[in-house]
């Protein structure tokens, strides 16, 4: 079908203009992560160059909430455990949905040698993601939000939404995809984590590039185009 509108915007990198060919000639495509719509909350964020850890290592986990993200999370909990105690300081877990984690989750987290930290409820995300040496994320938006942050880790594709994020920051070098939850292992998991760890240099590149990718100024851009198309009626 075609596009009817003053302005089409996809912040996905590498988005082919061609894929909105049956558009309107005055349509304005805004395409790219220079369009990346972050909140208000990493907006107003002064941001710094991520700082490499060598050990005592902060791992974020944020799979969204409900039982079925509980469950991945535990997994990821169960791959940690596998991997060599020392490099690993503490693990932080975002997620729980409306009534909290699961008791599998929570209990696992009480008994495991490293330090566990479930938070739900989070309004401070982007301060979590300053303090986190790698992420392991669902594939969505919040992947913007750790490019923009400099974060590096792992996605692991939770909807098919998120297939296109999820790939494009991997062949981009930013963040690595290790595909849908079907073709998960505790032992992949843990040898993606215990990689990165183990490759300061190459957290320190995919970090670079993800900053450099999402500065930021995307929901600024969009609102001058938005201006734009207003004024010229």
């Amino acid at each position: 079908g075609g596009y009817d509108a003053d302005l089409i915007l996809d912040p996905n990198p590498g988005t082919d203009p061609l894929r909105y060919e049956a558009r309107p000639v005055d349509t304005e495509l805004l395409l790219g992560a220079g369009y990346a719509l972050l909140r208000r909350e990493f907006r107003n964020r002064i941001r710094t160059g991520k700082t490499i850890s060598l050990e005592d290592h902060v791992i974020l986990i944020t799979l969204g909430g409900g039982g079925e993200a509980d469950g991945l999370a535990a997994m990821v909990l169960r791959a940690l455990d596998r991997i060599v105690p020392g490099g690993i300081g503490r693990a932080i877990v975002v997620g729980g949905g409306v009534s909290g984690f699961s008791a599998e989750l929570t209990e696992m987290a009480a008994r495991m040698p490293v330090e566990i930290e479930l938070r739900t409820h989070v309004e401070d995300i982007s301060s979590l993601m300053d303090r986190a040496d790698i992420v392991i994320s669902g594939g969505g938006s919040t992947c913007w939000e750790l490019a923009f942050m400099g974060v590096p880790g792992l996605t692991i594709i939770r909807a098919e939404n998120q297939r296109l994020i999820a790939e494009e920051l991997d062949a981009a070098g930013i963040l690595l995809n290790l595909g849908g939850e079907a073709g998960l292992s505790e032992g992949k998991v843990a040898t993606a984590i215990d990689a990165l760890l183990a490759s300061p240099d190459r957290r320190g590149e995919m970090s670079r590039k993800g900053q450099a990718l999402v500065d930021g100024q995307g929901a600024s851009r969009a609102i001058e185009a938005i201006r734009g198309v207003m004024e010229r009626g």
